[in-house]
């Protein structure tokens, strides 16, 4: 027994010998604390954290943009870009911070608070009440800090806001910067934003220092006095060492549970002031509503009515409102023919308004101005009591000084503004009371000065109907081989429908491509439908050359070949094929902000229009669409409008060149809001103190020269 027992008993001592020193050694270096935090970067826990903060932030901001995108011109009339950029940013980031960890620092507050509490009453209820008596003081020296700090906060996001702004316009009008020599006066005025979210950023870290000495003071004052009160007790016997230590952990924990609440405190106060303005964006309602109405051509399909029920108002006074010479032009045409009408349209900005509800003498006695027409326009008024009507396959030009109310006409026909009085009908129905998609969509506006999107140049022509799929470089980048063979792939893609993996991962097809499919013979006629028979076999059999080109590069194998048919010819309708074939891409070219091929403001008008002929609408509204082409293209744009009107197209031409306006079927003049004369271009020339004849006498003699 004794022998077995010996080798046994010796075994313990000398291992744990052996093992005693390399185990104290791991304890008192770093490598446990190394260790430690190796294995916390695999936490669980930090990485679904994260995950949760980063998709509240995502989903945040989709909502927001949602919303502005949706919001009414007038409120973009109102708010800068700049600032609305800012606000999809930095409030954002604020509010995710708050609702993703708030949640957890509170509960861990309440915790550490009636923990604290419990263990500190079970443990000694006299030094409770002691260390209680401490907490008003605590918070009412550190509650104003907290909310100050959350105060400047705000002000932090608005200084930020206001820098953006002055960087955005700075920068995206840099050609006027730079010719007016203004870039040392952008400079102060971006370092002025930026002093001042320095000086706030400032105040802030002053606020929080100030903050965090004062919660230490009280912290260390309230645990000296506990000590000193626990020790004495300790020494007369009332309380043992341990409950004293104890005593004094429980404390702490208190302490550190009300200061996390300070914390969330000064972070809700400064998040509450985020979400107000995040969700007045968010919760917005715009101004112009969608209408529930099927669009009105839908409805004559269906042999149903359109008739109007303001149709037969202001019958007796037509004759007077529109005109002796329009009415005779509408009665001889027929209302059916209508396609395009204004009755009684008047539309105050309200900017226009007087702040404040206040009127000088002289501003009341301007109230009300008359013009030649003898109509009354009160003030502010960009338009007043307009009205006529624009058929099928006519051409209807409207001039007029600058700043007569030319470019407001056709912001209302896209319905960007509402007339506070009157009404504007489509093909015999209110716009309001259709859906502003099947509205705008079969109206095509060619812009003054149009705005390309960074992409390419076939994007660009055929937006609103071809979306590609954006990625990190805001640009589709295509697979270097495609996963279907040349034909296949295209005419799978012809059809299957708009789901988004018909197309491939990176660009699908909008689902309004299946309207512009159903459309595709009449959209035809329209694009192919100038010269003879013979011309045109031919003129399509080269198309068709240059069309299986264009599809043959790696860039179109995306596209859907029928809309890319309909964007080489809308291009070549708008004279603007040939400058983009010579691109070194050709129609997959970038474009745009910051794109390497610069076009010119010709160009860009050019592919505009494309981009209108590409929508195949029911009425086009030309706004100055030729002020930067030269003379031959700005012929061969006119012969294209004779085509449309061929084909039975509504036109609008808003112009300031006279000459541009010859070809029109009539004519309105506008001055002050107001329409002053309307009737046929040579037939208004002939008439005394014509006002369309004052504006050509002042144009002749620049056009002698």
């Amino acid at each position: 027994m004794s022998v077995a027992t010996t080798p046994t008993s010796a075994v313990g001592p000398t291992l744990y010998r052996w093992w005693a020193f390399p185990f104290f050694i791991f304890l008192t270096s770093g490598f446990r604390a190394n260790l430690c935090r190796l294995l916390r970067f695999w936490d669980l826990q930090n990485f679904l954290a994260s995950l949760t903060r980063c998709r509240i932030e995502v989903n945040m901001r989709k909502r927001l943009f949602r919303s502005l995108i949706r919001q009414d011109m007038s409120f973009f009339d109102s708010h800068c870009v700049g600032t609305l950029a800012s606000r999809l940013i930095n409030d954002t980031e604020d509010l995710q911070a708050l609702v993703s960890d708030g949640g957890t620092k509170l509960l861990t507050a309440v915790l550490n608070c009636v923990g604290g509490i419990s263990m500190m009453v079970a443990t000694d209820a006299t030094m409770s009440v002691v260390g209680l008596l401490g907490i008003p003081l605590f918070l009412a020296a550190t509650g104003h800090a907290s909310k100050l700090s959350g105060y400047y906060g705000l002000l932090i996001n608005d200084a930020l806001a206001e820098g953006n702004t002055v960087a955005t316009e700075a920068l995206a009008n840099i050609e006027a910067v730079q010719a007016n020599c203004a870039e040392s006066r952008e400079v102060t005025k971006y370092e002025a934003s930026q002093n001042a979210y320095r000086n706030l950023f400032s105040k802030t870290q002053f606020s929080e220092s100030i903050l965090n000495q004062t919660k230490q003071l009280l912290l260390q004052s309230a645990d000296f006095l506990l000590l000193v009160l626990g020790m004495y007790r300790v020494v007369r016997g009332e309380m043992t060492l341990g409950r004293c230590l104890a005593f004094r952990s429980y404390l702490r924990k208190l302490y550190s549970g009300l200061d996390r609440l300070l914390e969330i405190y000064g972070d809700f106060h400064f998040s509450l002031q985020s979400s107000e303005r995040y969700f007045d964006l968010v919760d917005r309602t715009p101004a112009i509503q969608d209408g529930e109405d099927e669009p009105p051509d839908r409805r004559e399909k269906d042999g149903e009515t359109t008739a109007d029920p303001s149709q037969t108002e202001l019958q007796a006074d037509e004759k007077q409102l529109l005109g002796e010479q329009e009415t005779k032009r509408q009665s001889s045409r027929g209302t059916d023919e209508t396609v395009l009408e204004f009755k009684n349209v008047s539309l105050a900005f309200p900017s226009s308004a007087l702040s404040g509800g206040q009127e000088t003498a002289s501003e009341a006695r301007r109230e009300e101005d008359d013009d030649s027409a003898g109509r009354r326009r009160r003030r502010g008024e960009v338009l007043a009591d307009v009205s006529f009507r624009a058929g099928k396959g006519e051409i209807m030009a409207i001039v007029g000084q600058s700043g007569a109310g030319k470019s407001t006409l056709a912001k209302l026909m896209h319905r960007f503004y509402d007339p506070q009085e009157g009404a504007i009908l489509l093909n015999g129905r209110d716009i309001r009371t259709l859906r502003l998609r099947d509205l705008r969509s079969r109206i095509g506006f060619v812009e003054q000065e149009p705005h390309l999107l960074r992409q390419s140049i076939a994007e660009n022509i055929a937006y609103g109907l071809y979306s590609p799929r954006p990625t990190l470089l805001h640009r589709a980048r295509l697979p270097s081989r495609s996963p279907l063979s040349s034909a296949e792939g295209r005419n799978s893609r012809m059809s299957c429908s708009s789901g988004p993996s018909c197309f491939g991962n990176l660009s699908r097809l909008d689902p309004r491509e299946n309207e512009l499919q159903t459309s595709a013979a009449g959209h035809g006629r329209l694009l192919a439908s100038d010269g003879t028979a013979s011309s045109n076999e031919r003129q399509e059999e080269d198309d068709e050359e240059e069309l299986e080109e264009i599809l043959s590069a790696k860039e179109a194998e995306s596209w859907p070949r029928e809309l890319l048919r309909k964007t080489v010819r809308a291009a070549k309708i708008a004279h603007a094929h040939e400058f983009i074939r010579r691109l070194p891409q050709g129609y997959f070219t970038l474009c745009g902000d910051g794109a390497p091929v610069r076009l010119s403001g010709g160009q860009k008008q050019r592919i505009a229009i494309a981009r209108a002929l590409c929508r195949d609408p029911q009425v086009f509204v030309f706004d100055e669409a030729t002020s930067c082409l030269d003379t031959a293209t700005e012929a061969a744009v006119e012969a294209t409008l004779d085509l449309l009107r061929k084909n039975q197209k509504t036109i609008f031409v808003i112009a300031h060149k006279l000459a541009t306006t010859q070809k029109a079927d009539f004519l309105l003049v506008l001055d002050k809001g107001c329409i002053v004369e309307r009737g046929r271009p040579e037939e208004i020339l002939e008439q005394p103190n014509s006002r369309y004849a004052q504006l050509f006498a002042d144009e002749k003699p620049k056009e002698s020269v």
